[in-house]
């Protein structure tokens, strides 16, 4: 029987993902992994079994956190002491699906080695989570400007405003080369799934890149270069997003959801559904049909609030 120990799989499994997957891919195996290590370190492969797997996903749900003041409590409390108000889990079923995914993906990784790491895969059936509905929220052209005005790091206005302006993601936004990446037609950027884009750029992004390259203190191949590692891309700079979401008054919100605000107004203004299936990178039109659908939704809404008008 193979008997491969959890960390020597780990490294290679990595190591394979660092030089065959993309950037995100690989980040979210390394840090799934890497939060199960304390559950799996001391089992060799062929010992996980799905109750293993069960059992760390029961442990990672029970902390509960205060949705008022984030503090967390171990103990699974049903009630915030302090706020008065339910907890809910601090971890949300996707996360723990992007730690099911990645450690089934190392098992099965795993099997296909030449020689094999492992016989069989005994947790290939674990089932992931139910997760909600994919939801879709966007920010109003007044909300826009909030956000943006409530940006104060320089770094993180240009990262807003690339998305706003593109519908790129998040990785996207702040991995943006000046090199290859940008030049007079547009930005070409490879995305989701190794697939190429194309998105022209809007004379608001021409002007904001022009100037944030004219005041930049440093020189890196980066748009958004690391402000202490020029030489690295910019990591996202969370605390400052949510301190300018907090001051902005924008609740519910996360980056993610400008790539839907940049493609419901794309809609709103008049664009083409197939234009903006390319720009987003959509592999198939019904991806981007969700759109549509929202766009028709707040045309009603408006209709409805011209015929009360009317009666008047």
């Amino acid at each position: 029987m193979v008997e491969t120990k959890w960390n020597d799989a780990k490294e290679k499994f990595l190591k394979w993902a660092k030089l065959k997957k993309k950037e995100g891919t690989y980040e979210m195996y390394a840090n799934s992994l890497k939060i199960m290590d304390r559950r799996f370190r001391a089992y060799t492969l062929n010992e996980i079994v799905p109750d293993m797997v069960d059992a760390h996903v029961e442990e990672r749900l029970v902390p509960k956190k205060c949705p008022v003041c984030k503090k967390v409590y171990a103990d699974s409390k049903a009630q915030c002491p302090k706020c008065k108000v339910d907890t809910v889990n601090s971890v949300t079923n996707a996360t723990v699906n992007r730690e099911i995914a990645s450690i089934k993906r190392l098992c099965s990784w795993a099997t296909e080695q030449k020689p094999p790491l492992l016989e069989r895969n005994l947790i290939e059936k674990v089932e992931l989570l139910p997760e909600p509905k994919a939801r879709t929220r966007w920010l109003t052209e007044e909300e826009m400007e909030r956000l943006l005005s409530e940006c104060n790091l320089p770094y993180l206005k240009m990262g807003v405003t690339i998305a706003l302006e593109t519908g790129l993601r998040e990785h996207g936004c702040f991995t943006l080369k000046w090199r290859g990446e940008i030049d007079d037609t547009g930005i070409h950027k490879e995305v989701k799934a190794g697939k190429l884009v194309h998105i022209p750029l809007t004379k608001t992004l021409k002007t904001a890149l022009d100037e944030y390259k004219k005041s930049s203190v440093v020189i890196s191949q980066y748009v958004i270069p690391d402000p202490k590692n020029p030489s690295a891309p910019c990591p996202f700079p969370k605390t400052a997003w949510q301190l300018a979401l907090k001051r902005a008054k924008i609740e519910d919100f996360r980056f993610h959801d400008l790539r839907h605000t940049f493609a419901t107004h794309f809609l709103l203004r008049g664009g083409k559904i197939e234009n903006l299936q390319h720009i987003l990178g959509h592999s198939d039109i019904q991806q981007t049909m969700k759109y549509a659908h929202i766009v028709d939704e707040y045309k009603r809404n408006d209709m409805e609030k011209f015929e009360e008008g009317r009666k008047k």
